[in-house]
């Protein structure tokens, strides 16, 4: 038995489909061939990348891996979709096996299936073994300053060591020892982290697994309008375009949404321009010889956003 999460879907947008002017290229045909790991392998590694041949025309695949069999399932263990060809997971000692099939919006493949054992390592060697981090996300920003960290567990390991440093991963904030597998830590606003985990046992210890981290809890300042100069400035250029400026900077990257109004407290926005990410926005559409407000905000990457700018009141006059 194959799992095929795509099958009433795959019907469905093929009857939108065939009242389009696009035409969904039909992949049912293709197959999915599978690299890694080798079909029927028997293995002490648990952490595996499972890696396959793209499909052309294939707008995604969907992994499953299940034990012991697809045709006697105890346990799905992962059902994913992913853009990539290649996806890293940690199984735990015992029997699975693992498919894949590749989809795009009308059609999708037949799924392609391996075996693979996991056997117990009797001598308990992590020296081959590699911690899975899980989240936060590699280059993530957060706004929390309490971080949840959580990585894959590995059966021969007997604790696990995170450590969280600077940016560079040399000068260390924190070091940890725990027996689980999730743990949650305060860490100082506005750094820049590199985080790791290592498993160890009483014999032997992986590398560290790393991934980068922001932690910035501060709102970003509030921008200034520098065009219109004044309030009750007299436009008379089309497009309209509003200028500003950010008054401090952010540990992440900052983003501006821009609002424009006949109305003073804005409750008829014209137009809204959200995540602007330069440092001006061109506005058209808007009528000549009327007065119009303008104001905006910034937002950084972690989410925190700014408080509004000054509402700024300007003529539009067209050539």
């Amino acid at each position: 038995m194959t799992l095929n999460k795509f099958t009433a879907g795959v019907v469905l947008t093929s009857l939108i489909c065939s009242c389009s002017l696009f035409r969904v290229p039909n992949i049912e045909n293709s197959k999915v061939i599978l690299r890694a790991p080798s079909d029927s392998i028997k293995t002490y590694t648990q952490t595996q990348t499972f890696y396959w041949y793209g499909v052309e025309d294939a707008d995604g695949y969907n992994l499953q891996i299940v034990s012991p069999r697809f045709n006697s399932i105890a346990e799905i263990v992962l059902d994913t979709n992913i853009v990539n060809n290649s996806f890293v997971y940690t199984l735990a000692p015992g029997q699975y096996e693992w498919g894949v099939f590749a989809y795009n919006s009308g059609y999708s493949t037949y799924q392609s299936i391996f075996s693979l054992t996991i056997t117990i390592d009797s001598s308990n060697n992590l020296n081959n073994q590699k911690i899975v981090l899980i989240s936060p996300g590699d280059n993530g920003i957060t706004n929390k300053p309490y971080v949840v960290f959580k990585w894959s567990p590995l059966s021969i390991a007997s604790y696990y060591i995170i450590e969280v440093r600077d940016s560079s991963f040399s000068n260390s904030y924190f070091s940890i020892k725990t027996n689980y597998d999730t743990i949650s830590i305060l860490l100082p606003e506005g750094h820049k982290y590199q985080w790791g985990v290592q498993g160890h046992n009483d014999m032997t210890s992986t590398d560290f697994s790393k991934r980068s981290l922001i932690v910035d809890t501060v709102s970003p300042g509030i921008p200034i309008i520098t065009v219109p100069m004044n309030d009750g400035d007299t436009i008379n250029t089309s497009p309209y375009l509003v200028e500003w400026e950010h008054s401090k900077s952010s540990l992440s990257a900052i983003s501006d949404d821009v609002y424009v109004s006949t109305d003073s407290l804005f409750r008829n926005n014209l137009h809204s321009y959200n995540n602007v990410r330069i440092l001006e926005q061109s506005i058209s559409d808007l009528t000549s010889d009327k007065y119009y407000f303008v104001k905006l905000r910034s937002i950084d990457d972690a989410g925190n956003i700014s408080g509004y700018s000054g509402t700024r009141k300007f003529f539009l006059l067209k050539k």
